[in-house]
């Protein structure tokens, strides 16, 4: 899966942690099911922004704020490739 699902999956993990809820508690507030909350913060599926939209209120946090970093992460990521590739091409 692409790096952009993968880091808002950890963000998502990482606020859920934070307000001591279970995949169960969030899955139940987003009206989303358990396994795709896993699969989800594991990176391993694509999500409409519908399904973000729910899981965000249901953790209390702006969608845009997990895109815009995870966004941003991505680009450093891919930054940080290129530039890898050169070095070793010199």
């Amino acid at each position: 899966m692409d790096l952009i699902n993968k880091n808002i999956g950890e963000k998502i993990k990482s606020r859920r942690l934070r307000l001591g809820y279970s995949q169960l508690m969030l899955s139940e507030l987003a009206h989303v099911s358990r396994d795709q909350i896993s699969r989800i913060e594991s990176g391993k599926i694509n999500f409409t922004l519908a399904t973000l939209f729910k899981i965000c209120r249901a953790l209390r946090i702006k969608p845009h704020k997990l895109l815009k970093d995870a966004e941003q992460e991505e680009y450093f990521s891919i930054a940080k490739r290129r530039i890898d590739s050169i070095k070793a091409n010199t």
